[in-house]
């Protein structure tokens, strides 16, 4: 089995992030939906620095 590189690790959380926010956002959840928007961006940008 391959190991989860911690960039690969953050890479997957945001898209977890970003689907969940989308699901929050159709059931008129705006807050929380824009609130994990912008916790998924910070999690891909850190697997950016993370290379």
């Amino acid at each position: 089995m391959k190991k989860i590189k911690k960039s690969q690790w953050y890479h997957y959380f945001s898209i977890l992030i970003f689907g969940i926010a989308i699901f929050e956002i159709l059931n008129q959840r705006l807050g929380l939906g824009y609130a994990l928007i912008a916790i998924g961006y910070y999690m891909l940008r850190r697997s950016d620095f993370e290379k």
